[in-house]
């Protein structure tokens, strides 16, 4: 019995000081990134900056401070005119309204993405924004026409880039996608 508790006790002891460290580590890493914020200048660095920490606050839970963090990073990448930290900030607050179920806000922000992909005419964001719409927002809306029509796009990229993880993956997506949506005889 005595071994019993001791080895709950240690248990608890050993919980408690992980959970501690877990914290502390990531206080001085928002400590850190926020003092490199402060010395860096307005450009794609300072943008990924602000992307990493709202990634951060976003693991902790604080969501406004994520989602701020993340517009910051929108203004910064609107401001110095480079169109790949906009794309990926879009793609950030995207994603982020999509983990808290918002999907209106997510599409807005998806889509205004998936435009500066476009502009760009680079095939590995445009494969990722595909992704994010037709795999995940879309498909969480159940507008599985729309999901797979996505799906299709991301297919094409897959490939013609020749990428065969992208065309595998793009199997197994069609084949989540058609089981989700009560299709598996298409599978």
């Amino acid at each position: 019995m005595r071994v019993l508790l001791y080895q709950i006790l240690i248990s608890i002891v050993v919980v408690f000081l992980s959970v501690r460290g877990y914290t502390q580590t990531d206080s001085l890493e928002i400590d850190s990134l926020k003092k490199v914020l402060l010395t860096e200048k307005e450009d794609t660095n300072k943008v990924n900056t602000l992307i990493k920490l709202a990634s951060i606050y976003n693991v902790l839970g604080i969501n406004e401070g994520s989602l701020s963090y993340r517009f910051s990073a929108l203004r910064l990448a609107e401001k110095t005119g480079d169109r790949q930290s906009i794309f990926k900030s879009l793609y950030s607050i995207a994603g982020f309204y999509m983990n808290q179920s918002n999907n209106n806000r997510a599409l807005e922000y998806a889509l205004k993405g998936q435009k500066v992909a476009e502009g760009q005419n680079n095939k590995d964001n445009l494969y990722k924004i595909y992704d994010l719409i037709g795999g995940f927002i879309y498909f969480n809306e159940g507008e599985y026409r729309q999901a797979f029509e996505y799906g299709r796009k991301m297919m094409k990229i897959a490939e013609e880039s020749g990428d065969k993880e992208k065309i595998e993956y793009m199997f197994g997506w069609f084949g989540d996608a058609y089981r989700l949506a009560k299709k598996a005889d298409s599978a």
